[in-house]
C-alpha cells in the first residue's frame, strides 16, 4: 500500500509503553479522558481511552484533545 494513502486512512497514537498504533478513525466511536490521579482506573501514563466499533479499547498516551485533532474533529 502506498504510504501516503495509508497515512490518510489511519491516525497514529502511542501506547503507554511507547509502541506506535495505527488506528482507523472511522472505527472510533468514543474518546474518554483518563481520570485524575486519585481516581485512576488505568495505568498512570494513559491520557485517553479510545473505544472502537468492535467494543475494544485503546489506551493512548496522547490526550483526547490531541486524538480529536488527529481525527480532524
Amino acid at each position: 500500500m502506498d504510504p501516503a494513502l495509508a497515512a490518510a486512512l489511519y491516525i497514529t497514537v502511542h501506547t503507554v509503553d511507547g509502541l506506535v498504533m495505527s488506528v482507523n478513525p472511522k472505527q472510533i466511536v468514543a474518546l474518554r479522558d483518563a481520570r485524575d490521579a486519585e481516581q485512576r482506573i488505568v495505568h498512570g501514563k494513559v491520557r485517553c481511552i479510545i473505544t472502537t466499533t468492535d467494543g475494544k479499547y485503546i489506551s493512548a498516551a496522547e490526550t483526547c484533545d490531541e486524538v480529536r485533532k488527529l481525527i480532524g474533529d
